[in-house]
């Protein structure tokens, strides 16, 4: 007889992945755990408060808000690396790159050739058995994990969703990092009815972006014949920068918060429906997010 715990949605990590072909990708995926093993004195496999606790808090730490990179790719070039900062530049299948520089808890290596949920859960198996309090508990129990998008992203009747990348100075937490991501839905109404033609315009104009702000920028420049755009900042963390290329960048008048970034979309929109209800619904991850609206009645005759 076997027994078996399990926690569907234990969590869900935001983060960022380099790939060869796509570059920055943006990402957000659930996380499923389930455990196999004898009951302890109380009668239970593992407490469920211990494991939402304490195996959520450690699969956050290893990847959640950080930049991974598998180290096993030939595109990733690892420059210079301490106890507290990184600098690496990855380089496409356009032979364009990347370069980062940032404090080393931003940036998570990962010993395989690329960055996949299958990989990421060996990877974060291998992770959790290296922690002093798991270690006790992990030996005694079969434990697997699962990645995985959200099911409203994927499959021939996926919502329109794009994926970006960026970092919010302002932040006292990890979103202050310049380069983590999110996979994001995106509704856009005018007079309450959905306009799919516009989501798709801009899912696709937004697919693996990376949105920078103006107050962040500090230089374009070009190399081989590739034009470029450089981001840096001091945050609470350390020191910031990001240099990539400009033909994978919005610029933000404003922050890149989901809030403004919701604002400049209607702002965008807005003109060519100058007498229609416009509603602009834009996820940051999973279920939550930012909405903004114009509405025609309370614009007349201001």
């Amino acid at each position: 007889m076997a027994y078996s715990l399990f926690v569907e949605r234990l969590t869900n990590v935001d983060f960022t992945y380099f790939d060869s072909h796509r570059g920055l990708v943006g990402e957000t995926l659930w996380v499923d755990v389930k455990l196999e093993g004898p009951l302890n004195h109380d009668e239970m496999i593992w407490d469920f408060a211990q494991v939402k606790h304490q195996l959520k808090s450690a699969i956050e730490d290893a990847i959640d808000h950080k930049l991974l990179l598998a180290s096993r790719d030939k595109g990733v070039e690892l420059i210079h690396e301490t106890s507290d900062t990184i600098e690496c530049k990855l380089w496409d299948f356009k032979k364009r790159f990347f370069r980062y520089i940032a404090p080393s808890v931003a940036v998570c290596l990962v010993d395989e050739v690329s960055i996949t949920p299958l990989n990421l859960q060996r990877y974060l198996r291998h992770y959790l058995q290296q922690i002093p309090h798991l270690v006790s508990i992990l030996a005694t129990v079969k434990y697997e994990l699962s990645l995985y998008p959200d099911p409203n992203t994927v499959g021939k009747n996926a919502q329109p969703y794009f994926q970006y990348s960026h970092g919010l100075r302002q932040h006292q937490g990890p979103c202050q990092r310049i380069v983590h991501g999110h996979r994001s839905e995106l509704n856009i109404l005018l007079d309450q009815c959905r306009v799919t033609s516009l989501e798709q315009h801009w899912v696709q104009r937004w697919r693996d972006i990376y949105f920078g702000c103006e107050r962040d920028f500090q230089r374009a420049f070009a190399d081989s014949g590739v034009e470029y755009m450089e981001f840096a900042y001091q945050s609470a963390e350390g020191f910031y920068q990001i240099q990539l290329p400009g033909e994978v960048v919005y610029r933000l008048p404003e922050s890149s918060t989901i809030e403004c970034i919701a604002a400049h979309l209607a702002n965008t929109i807005h003109p060519d429906f100058p007498g229609q209800h416009l509603q602009i619904k834009v996820y940051e991850g999973i279920n939550k997010g930012a909405m903004y609206h114009y509405d025609p009645a309370s614009t007349i005759d201001q």
